[in-house]
């Protein structure tokens, strides 16, 4: 479906979800805050007319009761947000180094390859 025009007709802060009113889906098109103009968590505001592109889902009410869910949506006079594409910013990563340091050359605690750390540690003495 190409973009069409909707008025926002309320939005759930607390579920990051809202729901579009147009012509062009009746009983209202279901949105969540992922899609991908939609910046935050905090959503559109209700009363705002927004563009934005929907599909019809197979079957009655599927997402929430309602049988459409708008896949991009943005505030009429302003352009779609596009997240960036490509490799990761490293946003989302982690790490875990662990040092014990009752041995002056770390050497005592290697872990040897295919042993896991939960089996490491019970094989050590102590409170472990």
């Amino acid at each position: 479906m190409s973009p069409t025009i909707g008025t926002m007709r309320t939005w759930n802060h607390d579920e990051g979800w809202g729901v579009i009113d147009s012509p062009e889906t009746p009983g209202g098109c279901w949105i969540h805050a992922t899609t991908p103009s939609t910046k935050t968590r905090m959503g559109l505001d209700p009363g705002r007319q927004v563009y934005f592109e929907c599909e019809r889902l197979p079957g009655k009410g599927v997402q929430d009761g309602f049988d459409f869910v708008a896949t991009d949506a943005w505030y009429v006079g302003d352009e779609p947000y596009r997240r960036p594409q490509g490799p990761s910013t490293g946003a989302y990563s982690t790490s875990l180094t662990i040092t014990l340091d009752d041995d002056p050359d770390h050497k005592a605690h290697r872990i040897s390859p295919g042993v896991s750390p939960e089996e490491y540690f019970r094989q050590l003495p102590g409170d472990n």
